[in-house]
């Protein structure tokens, strides 16, 4: 389960897999620290959520496209 940065907004209903069909679960999540490695000022977050197939979706070598969810940071929701 991701650690939020806020109540709202986060994922009500995460879609399945687009290849599969079967259910995505929680992988890992980014936090916003990176920023300071990246170096970067056009770049914010507070939480991105990375959700992938159960199942992996391996039937060839290449890349499978997976679900990430952002969740900004807005001070009335914290």
């Amino acid at each position: 389960m991701p650690l939020w940065i806020a109540r709202e907004p986060v994922p009500d209903n995460i879609p399945n897999c687009d290849y599969c069909g079967g259910p995505r679960r929680f992988e890992f999540q980014i936090m916003p620290q990176l920023l300071s490695i990246l170096k970067e000022n056009d770049l914010d977050w507070g939480v991105i959520a990375v959700y992938t197939c159960l199942d992996s979706c391996v039937a060839d070598n290449s890349y499978k496209e997976e679900f990430v969810f952002k969740q900004d940071v807005e001070l009335k929701n914290i």
